[in-house]
């Protein structure tokens, strides 16, 4: 329900792996005269890569044939900016080619959205400040691909499980740890076990702890 002709959409983008990119080209609003959309992240050559994504022989439609009036923010990486009313501060995080979370502060409320990182791998410095940044977060999004047991067959390659984070989050003061980035072969079954596992998990190793878990799914609105 907003409108993007008066507001500017605004999109974060963490990082170029395909699967975080791949559907702006088939972006419906990105298609409408008149309407504006933000495009800001850390990532180098932001601009670069979204024409890039769309010229031949990977897209008939080029970058520059959007109606929508398009515009790109290369946004620091050691420091808090604001993208549009939301004060935006980005944290490196480990993933293949580079990634970026972000805290996302507005109103007194704080979000923070951790996509792809390998929490299996971080040493005890790197843990610490993923900590940090993730301490009182009214919402924190966090990379839920893997169980345990997937996690270690697939060393390196870039993801978590959601019980790596009820470790992380266990002493903050987090309201909600919400599962993302499942995995693409998991079915609705796959993703309600993992949150019943997550819960039991949470109720053994984190028993002092009041956030709630959710399993993210499409349409997902949270009110607060």
């Amino acid at each position: 329900n907003i409108d993007i002709k008066k507001k500017p959409l605004q999109i974060l983008m963490s990082h170029y792996h395909w699967d975080h990119l791949c559907g702006f080209p088939f972006f419906s609003p990105a298609y409408i005269p008149g309407n504006k959309i933000n495009i800001s992240g850390v990532m180098p050559k932001l601009e670069e890569v979204f024409n890039l994504q769309q010229s031949s022989p990977y897209f008939p439609i080029s970058f520059d044939q959007l109606a929508a009036t398009i515009t790109f923010n290369q946004l620091p990486a050691e420091s808090e900016s604001f993208v549009g009313a939301f004060k935006v501060t980005p944290f490196k995080i480990h993933h293949p080619n580079g990634c970026f979370a972000y805290k996302i502060e507005i109103n007194n409320k704080k979000i923070v959205y951790i996509t792809d990182t390998e929490l299996f791998i971080l040493k005890h410095d790197d843990i610490e400040k993923y900590t940090a940044f993730l301490e009182d977060a009214d919402i924190a999004i966090v990379d839920s691909q893997y169980t345990f047991i997937e996690g270690a067959k697939k060393l390196y390659w870039g993801h978590s499980s959601i019980f790596g984070f009820i470790d992380i989050c266990k002493n903050s003061a987090i309201k909600k740890l919400i599962m993302f980035h499942h995995d693409p072969l998991s079915t609705g079954d796959n993703i309600k076990n993992m949150l019943s596992a997550a819960n039991d998990y949470k109720k053994i190793n984190a028993r002092n702890s009041k956030f709630e878990i959710i399993a993210a799914y499409d349409g997902l609105k949270i009110i607060s």
